[in-house]
């Protein structure tokens, strides 16, 4: 289910009251003729929109902002078990975006240090019940989608301006199937979800 609600940023989310999860439930779930109860694994890309300072002081409501949103992601889906998080695409070709470089590609290591968290025993993100309350979901890496504009990664993946709309920040036809690719690709090989997203 693409549970994408154009306009919003990760604030939005962090409230379970907000009217954001409203929408989930009572909306997107029905419309698709899913329950909450069904939801068993989510991907998740929710950046924090103008982030102000100097890295890593700059990421600091970022990686809160994430923390509320898993809290509030295991308390709507009570059988959610896997949620991938991934940064976001390349940010520097917005004039004046939300997420311009090098915030974009800072996101990334706000996502690897929610991670890292949840490796290092944060209570807020506990998903073990031997080690106290279920807080969160396990969290994983998703596709890594960010590459440094026209120089692109050792596996080939640049992001060419030809992949934005006229905004330089969202993604147009082509960036969307770029995007569309890596997600479908990482959910067809990684070890973690072949075993249920392959199945007929």
């Amino acid at each position: 289910m693409n549970a994408a609600i154009d306009g919003t940023d990760s604030p939005d989310w962090t409230s379970p009251t907000s009217g954001t999860w409203a929408t989930i439930t009572n909306f997107y779930l029905p419309y698709q003729n899913l329950t909450a109860n069904q939801v068993v694994a989510a991907f998740l890309m929710m950046p924090h929109s103008d982030p102000n300072g100097i890295y890593p002081a700059d990421m600091q409501d970022q990686e809160n902002d994430l923390i509320s949103i898993l809290q509030d992601m295991h308390t709507y889906f009570p059988n959610l078990q896997l949620v991938y998080i991934t940064g976001l695409h390349y940010g520097g070709y917005g004039a004046t975006n939300s997420y311009p470089e090098p915030d974009a590609y800072e996101f990334g290591l706000a996502v690897q240090n929610v991670i890292a968290d949840q490796i290092n025993g944060n209570p807020a993100l506990n998903n073990n019940p031997a080690n106290g309350p279920v807080m969160a979901p396990l969290l994983l890496w998703g596709p890594y989608t960010w590459a440094n504009g026209l120089l692109g990664r050792d596996d080939g993946l640049t992001w060419d301006c030809q992949d934005y709309s006229s905004d330089g920040l969202h993604s147009d036809a082509t960036g969307r199937n770029k995007e569309a690719g890596l997600l479908t690709t990482f959910f067809k090989s990684d070890q973690t979800t072949t075993p249920w997203f392959l199945q007929p």
